[in-house]
């Protein structure tokens, strides 16, 4: 997740138009996820979470890069807002599970019984 977060970043800084490239940089963050250890796949939406949460997007990137942008900044700020937003997207997730989990045990017992 943390490498996901750094792309992420890393491309912000490379290319510091923010709005013309934050699209670019969810999505390289969304493939890092993708391709990690957990296999994200399209499970979690973190590019519609972030859209949500845009004022509070840009403040973090902000206040991990200062006021112009350079090669040395302190991306921890950055980090928890990104951990953050991963960690309601899979909260979002588990509560999308439990509750198709408890739909399916309704229909097996209406529709389940032989009669």
């Amino acid at each position: 997740m943390l490498k996901a977060g750094i792309a992420h970043i890393h491309l912000v800084v490379l290319h510091h138009f923010w709005n013309a490239n934050e699209r670019t940089a969810r999505g390289l963050s969304t493939l890092v996820l993708q391709r990690s250890l957990y296999r994200f796949r399209k499970l979690i939406s973190l590019e519609s979470h972030l859209s949500g949460v845009r004022g509070f997007y840009f403040t973090a990137i902000e206040r991990a890069l200062g006021g112009r942008v350079t090669l040395e900044y302190d991306a921890t700020s950055w980090l928890e807002f990104f951990t953050q937003a991963l960690n309601v997207e899979a909260e979002v997730l588990v509560g999308g599970f439990i509750e198709w989990h408890r739909m399916m045990d309704e229909c097996l017992r209406n529709f389940g019984k032989k009669n």
